[in-house]
């Protein structure tokens, strides 16, 4: 992942210095491509303004000389913009870790940005869907028109994300060798976190169903490398793709504006939450670090609050 910005905005030996950091956070760190691209985005916005507000392109030794009014100007420009808290904030985290770096590596120093207090940000809640709402998408996905193998995929990604909780980021990255035609399925998560997860009868069937029509598939097998979902050039299926797919069957259904990939790992949660499921374990199946991350859950049912209430304080067992 690398910075491109014409000279007039970013000098070659500041480019070389990003692209440093860029670097080293793929390859030591473990950054995701997701957040790669997220701080490449907040990167690029600031030495545009920046460039702009010092009618300068911005050098090393302008990357040393920001005070901190230039990063208040910065971050007052993208609430102007109507940024949300949450992408204001991150381009903060980006700017402070990006500091952090040059003055580890004893590259430059300059401590203004680590000064900036964050924006407060409320924590969204998880949207899950109903389970009726998860039965007609189903049932809806694996009827449209498309070629038999396309609607077998489609089928199987949506029970998969459900049955297993998956992002949709961890499901297209997962290659033939991945699946396991029995026993758990392993995932890589975030920060290379590997988790193993049941897998659910009916997941695997519909899995099961959709290898034996991929194209690619000889005697019973699949080459060990290729993607396990691939879009209909044979490539790796693109999470774009099947956005597209669930926005044409939300509208078709009626379904909430919500539904999307990753409302399904929200509802695989929330629906094992209401069915008496253990936090700690919903923890370990969504992979997240914090039990914090996965409480969040609690607050979009109070009925399973009250009824853990209930049964553990000593009064309500009178």
């Amino acid at each position: 992942m690398r910075l491109t910005l014409p000279a007039c905005v970013l000098t070659s030996e500041a480019a070389a210095i990003v692209n440093g950091w860029l670097l080293h956070l793929e390859a030591v760190r473990g950054a995701s491509p997701q957040t790669l691209v997220a701080y490449r985005h907040d990167l690029e916005a600031f030495f545009r303004f920046m460039s702009d507000a010092h009618e300068k392109a911005v050098s090393d030794d302008l990357l040393a000389a920001f005070t901190l009014r230039d990063f208040r100007a910065f971050l007052s420009a993208l609430q102007e913009e109507d940024y949300s808290r949450a992408r204001i904030a991150r381009a903060l985290s980006c700017l402070r870790s990006f500091y952090h770096h040059l003055r580890r590596e004893e590259i430059l120093i300059n401590d203004a940005a680590a000064s900036l207090a964050s924006p407060r940000r409320g924590k969204a809640l998880p949207k899950a869907l109903p389970v009726t709402d998860v039965e007609s998408l189903l049932a809806a996905i694996a009827t449209r028109p498309a070629d038999g193998w396309v609607a077998l995929r489609d089928k199987a990604l949506t029970l998969l994300l459900y049955g297993c909780g998956l992002r949709i980021s961890e499901a297209l990255t997962l290659n033939c060798r991945d699946w396991p035609y029995s026993g758990p399925l392993m995932v890589i998560g975030k920060r290379n976190k590997e988790r193993q997860l049941p897998v659910l009868p009916v997941v695997r069937e519909a899995m099961n169903a959709y290898l034996s029509r991929r194209p690619g598939w000889r005697i019973g097998r699949l080459p060990p490398d290729s993607p396990l979902f691939i879009g209909v050039q044979g490539k790796r299926l693109q999470a774009a793709v099947f956005q597209r797919i669930l926005v044409n069957l939300r509208r078709e259904l009626g379904l909430p504006e919500h539904t999307t990939p990753h409302s399904l790992r929200h509802s695989f949660a929330t629906h094992i939450l209401q069915n008496g499921g253990d936090l700690r374990a919903i923890q370990e199946l969504l992979g997240h670090a914090s039990l914090s991350t996965t409480s969040l859950y609690t607050a979009t049912d109070p009925a399973h609050l009250a009824r853990v209430h209930a049964l553990a304080h000593p009064r309500g067992r009178k």
